[in-house]
């Protein structure tokens, strides 16, 4: 992921560029939370399951396109809060993960 600044009409904003089509929010208690409310398609993960940072976890439908929820982290699954078919807000924790040191 990289990072821009953007400086128009005398104020700077930041803007981070992921990969096309890669959505990943992580908060600060190791959750995958989710970017938009929207329908679960796939889970590709399980609990106990080693993860890569990047990693595509679970396929998210919001507004009739599909998003790759990556794993921001190296770490562990720790917890699947959802499945297949489910609708989730947005904000929800999809999936824990333990960070790898």
């Amino acid at each position: 992921k990289d990072t821009w600044g953007i400086h128009h009409n005398g104020h700077i904003s930041r803007v981070d560029v992921v990969e096309r089509g890669a959505v990943s929010n992580f908060d600060s208690m190791g959750g995958l939370t989710s970017p938009m409310p929207g329908k679960i398609l796939s889970v590709m993960a399980s609990v106990g399951e080693p993860v890569d940072k990047g990693q595509t976890l679970l396929i998210l439908e919001a507004m009739k396109m599909e998003n790759r929820i990556c794993s921001p982290v190296d770490g562990i699954v720790s917890a699947i809060h959802y499945e297949v078919g489910d609708q989730v807000n947005q904000g929800a924790i999809l999936i824990a993960i333990e960070e790898s040191d």
